[in-house]
């Protein structure tokens, strides 16, 4: 038995840009949450031989066994959504992604949000303005993007950014106002 996963872009809608207009607050809230939950952020690397350098791709995945959320993020941020046919007894998925343009504009609306991966939203945006400030093709010798890869490299591996129980609140004020109730 094989358990490789074999993996097949969607020819409908695949890929939808960003929006201009920032999201509702009630959205903010919404992606925030399905990131925190079922989401990643993380930042990739792969070797680019042309110009015999690395690359880097920061990304926001969001994967799910229905298809229903993760078209709903596609349609309020933009990104790709992918199938992904599994062999064995794992469940197909859906895969909502948002790459680096996507990642710049809508990390600064959400991370007040995020109760989990709040660190990981401060990681990726500290990263991309060290890219943008003239170090795109080279940021492996950036000291300081190669030590936000190893952190978020470490709390992608841990699963949380907390560890464990905390005494602090895990919603803030304004996230109870939205949520309609008070804790």
């Amino acid at each position: 038995r094989t358990t490789r996963a074999a993996s097949r872009t969607l020819q409908t809608p695949t890929s939808l840009r960003w929006p201009k207009a920032p999201l509702s607050p009630v959205d903010q809230v919404w992606v925030a949450a399905c990131i925190d939950c079922e989401g990643a952020v993380s930042i990739g690397s792969y070797w680019n031989r042309l110009r015999d350098s690395y690359n880097f791709n920061v990304r926001i995945t969001v994967q799910m066994t229905t298809k229903r959320i993760p078209q709903r993020l596609q349609t309020l941020c933009g990104g790709s959504l992918i199938y992904q046919r599994r062999v064995g007894i794992r469940k197909d998925i859906w895969l909502w992604c948002l790459t680096a343009n996507g990642v710049r504009w809508l990390i600064p609306q959400i991370t007040t949000h995020f109760l989990v991966k709040h660190r990981h939203a401060e990681l990726v945006s500290e990263f991309l303005s060290i890219i943008r400030k003239g170090v795109r093709r080279r940021a492996e010798f950036h000291p300081r993007a190669q030590a936000i890869r190893a952190e978020l490299a470490t709390l992608n591996a841990k699963g949380k950014s907390h560890g464990g129980a905390s005494s602090e609140p895990l919603l803030s004020d304004a996230q109870e106002v939205i949520c309609g109730e008070s804790l």
